[in-house]
């Protein structure tokens, strides 16, 4: 009987041992005990050890030009992105932007002398100058605000030129003719756009015209 109780004893201390709550100093300017419960304890060591992760997932960095393997998933998310955006106008100012991203592909491959997929990057170039415009008369049909676009048509047309003409000057000469022509492709397409772009200014401003006159007849009734 009495090994019973002695191994119950020896069971049952580091249970109590265990629930017993935990001190720490009293506070110098109080002569209060505070208690800590080791459950209390447990948490805040579980909270200290939390590791955050933060995962930040954006376009592949420009490293990724057409001649590295992974290219392929660059534009694919690129495309992916301009998916999810409804506005015409969005659209095309997306473009434009992507438009930029392969000459400044272009500009790598040329001083990489990876003049081999130069033209399949300027073939991207002049697709994606043709999508701006797809959205730019898309918005322009259903009237809505192309300040903007024409604002960055203008910028990046002057943009394009000047690198264009800089790039000429560094590649070999079977490759002149490619450049020449995404040059002449830019220079072209922008300044269509924007001649779209003021037509439909313009006709906006006639039509508030014509309503106005509309009015004024309609009062002198």
């Amino acid at each position: 009987m009495k090994k019973v109780v002695i191994l119950l004893i020896v069971l049952l201390l580091p249970t109590a041992v265990l629930a017993e709550p935990m001190l720490r100093p009293a506070d110098e300017n109080t002569n209060e005990e505070v208690i800590i419960d080791s459950e209390d304890v447990t948490n805040t060591n579980e909270s200290e050890e939390v590791t955050v992760i933060s995962v930040n997932i954006d376009l592949p960095d420009l490293k990724w030009v057409p001649s590295t393997p992974l290219y392929f998933l660059k534009t694919w998310w690129e495309e992916a992105r301009g998916w999810f955006m409804i506005s015409a106008v969005k659209k095309a100012e997306y473009r434009i932007e992507l438009a930029n991203r392969r000459l400044e592909e272009i500009e790598v491959l040329v001083q990489k002398k990876k003049t081999e997929v130069i033209s399949e990057t300027t073939a991207r170039f002049n697709e994606q100058i043709a999508k701006a415009n797809k959205y730019i008369e898309k918005a322009k049909e259903k009237g809505k605000d192309l300040e903007n676009v024409y604002r960055l048509l203008e910028e990046n047309r002057v943009k394009h030129q000047i690198t264009f003409s800089q790039l000429d000057n560094m590649v070999p000469d079977d490759a002149k003719a490619m450049i020449d022509q995404a040059k002449q492709t830019s220079q072209d397409s922008f300044e269509s756009a924007q001649e779209r772009i003021k037509e439909k200014a313009k006709e906006g401003v006639t039509e508030g015209i014509d309503s106005l006159q509309e009015k004024l007849e309609d009062a002198l009734e």
